[in-house]
């Protein structure tokens, strides 16, 4: 039973979050659509198909997923994953029945805590000789 194969998959990574660096995932609906969660950071309503799983419970199929945003913010199309290059956590989390779910895949880009954003100012600075 597929579900059951994702329910001990996740539970793998969920155990492997623990002992090192999380693991990025994306699931996929049985009618082969990416998933995705809506979230509220700072008022600012985002909608991500990125997660990291935090637990897994057998007994209900179920798992708790920690929402992630992608960085720089960017626009899915046609559910094609393009150009990622960290994502941040949200501390927005889902629980999930895994008996909607057909298939899963992990990212291989980091994930942070937070970003610290500058903004450049370019000011000409004329040095006599």
């Amino acid at each position: 039973m597929m579900s059951k194969w994702i329910e001990q998959s996740l539970k793998r990574i969920a155990n492997a979050n623990v002992l090192q660096s999380a693991i990025p995932i994306y699931l996929y609906t049985c009618n082969g659509k990416l998933f995705y969660a809506h979230g509220d950071v700072n008022n600012h309503v985002f909608k991500s198909p990125f997660f990291i799983v935090e637990s897994v419970d057998e007994k209900n199929h179920s798992a708790i997923l920690h929402i992630l945003l992608p960085y720089p913010l960017f626009v899915l199309e046609n559910d094609r994953i393009h150009s990622l290059q960290k994502f941040l956590r949200t501390g927005k989390f889902i629980k999930v029945d895994l008996h909607c779910f057909c298939g899963f895949s992990d990212i291989p880009i980091p994930v942070y805590d937070g970003i610290i954003v500058a903004d450049l100012i370019k000011d000409t600075i004329c040095i006599p000789y």
